[in-house]
């Protein structure tokens, strides 16, 4: 379906400036996945691992609000939902328990710490790490909305929606990588001063992993899954993210502290994924909709 309300066929349209839906999906998505990951990357270095995983889920609160913006208002049972997933991101923002971790974290191989400063340094202001993660959140949350428009009723192909976005990331990593160099040149600095272990294999195979496995293939199987699965079966698994993200922290990071008052608003925020799951497995039944909700 073009602009004018004619009927294309299989093949994809060309919207603004005359670009194909594909190449706008890129660009859309890739933005919003690009202003996420920067946040996220800023604000897990200001929190908790785990903090930080529960609050991404106030992706469970942005979603339905962007969904009723674009004309799809929830039900009662989604804004209790979303009411609940507000309540636990407040729970988590104002527990003092997490906060004490950051101070114990060791330090890396080559003198670095894991809040991305010198070991031993202060740790920057948790309220702020705290507003970067929502905020990725809130960018994660337009991705989710913007998927299935794009690959259910645009039909863009999902495996086209994941390289697009992926390469927009890219380039805008590649940016970001060229004006470092460039101002890190202008004050007499080697390039190997951006990343003084670069030498170390410990950091290529986490960069490795981290660009395949939580890159790629989850951002492929993402937007697979939502032009597929219905949100109630897709809302479920995403409710499992900061039970999982908790898990895997206490495991590969030493140290990582998991208060009270952060399983307490981790477990708010599960239950107002589990409400809007069952909500929309009552209503709408199954097919594919813009009002599930997950970061990245």
């Amino acid at each position: 379906m073009n602009l004018t309300g004619r009927y294309q066929g299989p093949q994809q349209e060309r919207l603004l400036l005359g670009l194909p839906a594909a190449v706008l999906a890129a660009l859309e998505l890739g933005g919003y996945n690009t202003t996420g990951t920067l946040c996220q990357t800023a604000g897990l270095a200001m929190t908790s691992a785990t903090r930080g995983a529960f609050l991404a889920q106030a992706s469970a609160l942005f979603t339905p609000l962007l969904a009723a913006c674009l004309g799809m208002p929830p039900s009662r049972a989604l804004w209790l939902s979303c009411l609940l997933g507000l309540a636990g991101t407040l729970v988590i923002a104002a527990d003092p328990g997490a906060h004490a971790a950051l101070g114990r974290w060791p330090a890396l191989p080559g003198g670095t710490a894991r809040t991305a400063g010198l070991a031993g340094a202060a740790p920057a202001p948790r309220p702020l790490g705290d507003a970067l993660i929502v905020a990725a959140a809130a960018c994660y949350s337009a991705a989710t909305v913007r998927i299935p428009v794009w690959a259910v009723q645009r039909r863009v192909p999902p495996l086209q929606l994941a390289l697009g976005k992926s390469a927009v990331l890219a380039a805008a990593s590649c940016a970001a990588l060229g004006l470092a160099a460039a101002r890190g040149a202008s004050r007499g600095q080697p390039l190997a001063a951006l990343w003084p272990g670069w030498r170390q294999p410990q950091g290529w195979g986490l960069i490795l992993w981290s660009a395949l496995g939580p890159g790629a293939l989850s951002t492929f199987l993402h937007i697979k899954g939502q032009s597929l699965v219905s949100p109630a079966a897709a809302q479920v698994a995403f409710a499992s993210v900061p039970l999982w993200s908790a898990l895997l922290a206490a495991v590969a990071l030493p140290g990582e502290a998991v208060s009270r008052g952060t399983w307490l608003g981790g477990a708010l925020i599960a239950a107002a994924g589990l409400v809007a799951a069952l909500a929309q497995r009552r209503g709408a039944g199954g097919a594919p909709s813009a009002s599930s909700s997950t970061p990245g």
